[in-house]
């Protein structure tokens, strides 16, 4: 497509690129003021904030190659998830978003678990239909079967 063959860095994106760069000085003091604390590491938020900071990174690092155009709009376009998270942390000193961003924090836990065990059960399944039925085209390649298995 057109968009593929050149990209000039348009204002919006400066604004981004500034943006980042304030995030990581930002961030580098968080660490050392922290004393590189194994705890400020874990602490939801901040992962949030790193797994924000790598998807923007990825995004900067693949702005001017052509041959990683989608890689550079995905990175973009998930960072947009941890980046509206974030925003429930300065939400939260409103009172009732605080104690809804409480309860949504501990219910998160119950939900990582329950993902862990289904995804886990679901590779199981996929690998057996990948493994049965690897001729169909339903079941072709480990992607589709993946996929194939919500249809």
């Amino acid at each position: 497509s057109d968009l593929m063959k050149s990209h000039v860095i348009n204002q919006y994106e400066v604004w981004l690129i500034i943006y980042l760069f304030g995030y990581w000085l930002y961030e580098l003091g968080q660490i050392i003021e922290s004393k590189y604390n194994i705890k400020h590491f874990i602490d939801t938020w901040n992962m949030m904030d790193y797994s924000n900071l790598v998807l923007l990174t990825i995004w900067l690092s693949t702005i001017k190659s052509i041959d990683l155009y989608y890689i550079n709009h995905m990175s973009i376009s998930l960072s947009c998830i941890p980046l509206s998270l974030v925003l429930l942390e300065y939400l939260s000193v409103i009172k009732s978003i605080g104690e809804l961003v409480i309860m949504i924090q501990s219910m998160l836990a119950d939900v990582v678990s329950f993902l862990s065990v289904y995804l886990i059960v679901t590779m199981g399944f996929g690998i057996f239909f990948h493994a049965m039925y690897s001729g169909s085209s339903s079941f072709s390649s480990a992607s589709t079967t993946f996929l194939s298995l919500f249809s």
